[in-house]
């Protein structure tokens, strides 16, 4: 990795990355509302760099051009940066927990269902095998392999 005062030698440096990134406490949510808010940036420079090229009909935009661009990049840009990032953050986390909150509401209610359904199914289990009790026993009788056996168990 290359140490910021080597890359800051070079007279066309940008150094928004540091200010939106490196300049945040590491493992932060400020970290990544950084990085957020600089690849909005990266996209806003890509965007303005294709226009460029496509009302200049040039395939290189000069130095210049792109200087005059970052100008705009002062304090209060990079401060609407981070909140268009933080609010695109927090919108992202809403829809997962929306989609969490859902998904657990539903587990919830089929284990519950499935709870019920269960216990239904023993009271009403426990009932017919005692009900039908002398059919179960003719059935057993008449198979003698360990399969039909096994089979009827289950009964």
């Amino acid at each position: 990795m290359v140490s910021p005062a080597n890359t800051k030698k070079h007279e066309n440096y940008n150094p928004l990355f540091e200010k939106l990134v490196i300049g945040t406490p590491q493992n932060s949510k400020e970290r990544l509302i950084g990085m957020l808010a600089y690849s909005d940036y990266k996209e806003e420079k890509y965007q303005w760099k294709e226009q460029y090229r496509k009302a200049n009909s040039v395939d290189m935009v000069p130095s210049e051009a792109v200087k005059a661009f970052l100008l705009a990049y002062h304090d209060g840009k990079l401060d609407k940066l981070r909140n268009d990032a933080e609010e695109m953050l927090y919108v992202f986390a809403e829809h997962y927990a929306e989609g969490v909150s859902k998904e657990a509401s539903r587990q919830a209610l089929n284990d519950a269902l499935l709870k019920e359904i269960r216990t239904h199914n023993n009271r009403n289990y426990t009932g017919i095998r005692k009900r039908n009790a002398s059919v179960v026993t003719q059935l057993e009788k008449s198979y003698d392999g360990w399969c039909g056996k096994q089979a009827l168990k289950g009964l």
